[in-house]
């Protein structure tokens, strides 16, 4: 081999086994804080790892950790649905627009959208969705509720649900 090619060999291993991506670890959570109590369902995957649907009481918790890729493709998107709100969808995480802002990423669900602190300011996205993209995952949902028993996927994170607000 090359001079050239051993040197870019090297470098593309010292990025793999680099602190950074095997150490660091990124941590996201949502935390429901919808009025009235209400419940949210929500149901939480990237493109390789589906962390399941799961049901957060008023001020509950759901957390997951994971590795961020090191060609900053990682991305984790959610579903949520309460009420008689139609179903809406946001990233919840995306490499390239979190990575330089927040290695906690904590979540909180309203009414009008997600919320969270970036830099020391509380910043909330407005969701919006398609009708088609509505009917497909409330389609999704559904056979997910049904079939989910059945299936047993090893996922690459932990998801914990917590009780009250974490942190």
């Amino acid at each position: 081999m090359s001079l050239f090619v051993k040197s870019i060999f090297l470098l593309f291993v010292f990025t793999l086994v680099s602190e950074r991506h095997v150490l660091a670890k990124t941590h996201v959570s949502i935390t429901n804080n919808l009025e009235e109590n209400q419940d949210l369902n929500l149901h939480c995957k990237s493109a390789d790892d589906d962390l399941g649907m799961q049901v957060l009481h008023f001020n509950q918790t759901f957390a997951w950790s994971f590795g961020v890729s090191v060609f900053w493709n990682t991305q984790f998107y959610c579903s949520f649905l309460w009420k008689n709100a139609p179903i809406v969808h946001y990233d919840m995480y995306i490499a390239t627009r979190d990575e330089s802002v927040c290695k906690v990423c904590n979540w909180y669900i309203k009414e009008g959208g997600p919320c969270r602190y970036v830099l020391g300011s509380v910043v909330c996205i407005r969701v919006t969705m398609s009708l088609v993209s509505m009917v497909v995952e409330q389609w999704s949902m559904l056979t997910m509720l049904l079939v989910r028993p059945w299936i047993h996927k090893k996922s690459c994170c932990s998801p914990v649900v917590f009780v009250g607000h974490g942190s």
